[in-house]
């Protein structure tokens, strides 16, 4: 079953490419402003070149809940140089969003794609209960994306590998 699975997996991930989706390694980073959680406007070029920017879309699925702790020491590590957000996909209840926010004591942002612009510009698809294939995208100071790749789905030692370029 694994193997199908991963043959399932693979096939999608080389052949399907995600609706809408127009984030490129080695390309500049697609701005965008939306609001966080508790209503501040967040604008991602407002970053750079101060910091580089961990940016996560999630639905917020129990995978992506249990990898929220792991990020978070992640930010604490790291967040003199990296800021780390998340896009909350459209179909996420807000007050959702804020209460677990609350309960794992995340202090990075969570910034809500009301409408699903961002979400389908950087993952694609926007998909009740799915994540984007592609979820993680790691830009560095100068708004270039460096790495795609998906969370969960990478340990600490992956994620270090993929801070590194972009400290």
């Amino acid at each position: 079953m694994k193997k199908l699975l991963l043959m399932v997996w693979l096939f999608m991930s080389l052949s399907v490419k995600p609706l809408f989706a127009e984030a490129v390694i080695n390309k500049q980073a697609l701005d965008f402003k939306l609001m966080d959680s508790s209503g501040k406007e967040i604008k991602l070029s407002d970053f750079f070149p101060d910091k580089a920017v961990v940016l996560w879309v999630t639905n917020l699925c129990s995978g992506c809940q249990q990898g929220l702790l792991l990020l978070e020491r992640l930010y604490g590590m790291h967040k003199e140089k990296i800021e780390f957000l998340a896009i909350v996909q459209p179909n996420v209840d807000t007050s959702k969003t804020q209460e677990i926010k609350d309960k794992l004591m995340i202090s990075f942002s969570f910034l809500m794609d009301l409408k699903g612009g961002v979400s389908k510009r950087y993952g694609g698809v926007d998909a009740v209960g799915l994540c984007p294939l592609k979820n993680t995208f790691f830009i560095d100071r100068k708004g270039i994306i460096r790495e795609i790749s998906h969370y969960p789905g990478l340990d600490e030692e992956e994620m270090e590998q993929y801070l590194e370029p972009i400290l």
